[in-house]
């Protein structure tokens, strides 16, 4: 329900003074009713790129046959990841590109996922027993289905996720939230009907091919970068309702150019980095009003991947305490918490504003303490 309340300004003195005139404000205020019930495990669709330059060693100047790729670390990071979330998002896995089957040349190389490797678990209403049995499942098997790809082929990113968002799984009506985890080593290409032609223009194709070359009939616009139809693909996803994650590994994705194309992705896919300090934020990035200032991540080397996927993971998991402010309010004291009719004084024991005032954070304690119990959240904010 939303309240009008216009706020006057008047001025009374014997003396006299010269007042500019004063409009009045309105001001819109929101009251929405917030539970406390579980919130439910997340949909994510782990999307991994094991194009050809995946097979790339990770310290280029070492020498033999021990020497890390980018896949062998993928791996190891993704091993541990699974096992971390199994208990608490609902896991599937995509991969791109597919193996050709007739296909020949550029082709065949960039041909886009039309099928998931694993499926998320069953639609569920529940997280009870059987649904967190089903969870494990899945989570091995993706794991499984990882540790079995083998580098080839191009980066049909755009395509790829094009496809994702027809899937059902992520589109059913389960009350969950839907994430895709984009884990990519380079910037998309593949596109056919890409508008920019090498020939025409060099510049204007940036050229993607493992040699810089993207002069022949068959990869002219295929070998072109893809960023503008990959944002569109990332941007019709959130329309569905279903967020995009975009973690940058390899030395490639770390240049400035990759780096703008897959926070442009990143932004797209709506999903704000949260943060306390630079720190959380990594190399390069800062942290302002609790969100860092760039949403993709960026991972050289197993341990730093790992690292990301535990952060994103920890982001995905079901925040029972933490709920979005229906607008965002004037002044941070614009806002009151009410239970039973009696406002809830803001502090650390209790709830605080986060995520630049967009959020309230209820403290675990206090969450815990009201689980079942229904708040008014009411909320001042600009009309």
């Amino acid at each position: 329900m939303k309240r009008l309340l216009p706020l006057l300004v008047v001025a009374m003195s014997c003396q006299s003074y010269q007042f500019e005139p004063v409009v009045p404000v309105t001001i819109v205020v929101d009251e929405v009713e917030i539970d406390l019930a579980p919130v439910l495990k997340p949909n994510v669709m782990l999307t991994v790129d094991r194009s050809g330059s995946m097979g790339a060693l990770i310290d280029p100047s070492c020498q033999g046959a021990g020497c890390a790729t980018r896949m062998g670390d993928l791996k190891q990071a993704v091993s541990t990841f699974t096992a971390l979330a199994d208990s608490s998002v609902r896991l599937g896995l995509t991969a791109f590109p597919r193996d050709p089957t007739t296909q020949t040349g550029a082709e065949a190389s960039c041909l886009a996922a039309n099928a998931v490797r694993v499926p998320l678990p069953p639609s569920s209403r529940s997280d009870d027993a059987q649904a967190d049995q089903a969870n494990r499942a899945t989570a091995g098997q993706v794991n499984a289905a990882v540790q079995s790809l083998n580098p080839a082929g191009g980066t049909p990113t755009g395509a790829t996720l094009a496809f994702l968002s027809t899937h059902d799984g992520l589109n059913s009506a389960d009350f969950r939230n839907d994430f895709v985890i984009l884990l990519t080593d380079g910037l998309p290409n593949c596109n056919a009907e890409n508008p920019n032609d090498y020939v025409q223009s060099a510049a204007a194709c940036r050229c993607q091919t493992g040699g810089g070359d993207c002069s022949g009939l068959d990869v002219r616009r295929r070998g072109c970068l893809d960023a503008d139809a990959t944002v569109a693909q990332v941007e019709a996803l959130k329309a569905k309702g279903v967020r995009t994650i975009v973690v940058g590994f390899g030395a490639d994705t770390n240049q400035a150019d990759a780096r703008d194309v897959l926070e442009r992705l990143a932004r797209a896919g709506g999903v704000a980095r949260a943060c306390t300090s630079d720190a959380q934020c990594g190399a390069g990035n800062t942290c302002s009003n609790q969100e860092c200032s760039r949403w993709s991540f960026q991972a050289g080397n197993r341990a730093e991947l790992e690292q990301v996927l535990s952060t994103v993971l920890t982001g995905l998991m079901p925040a029972r305490c933490l709920r979005e402010l229906p607008q965002k309010p004037v002044v941070p004291g614009a806002v009151s918490l009410i239970l039973d009719g009696r406002p809830i004084s803001r502090g650390p024991d209790t709830w605080q504003l986060v995520s630049n005032d967009r959020q309230i954070q209820l403290s675990p304690a206090f969450c815990e303490a009201n689980q079942g119990a229904t708040f008014k959240l009411r909320v001042a904010g600009s009309p």
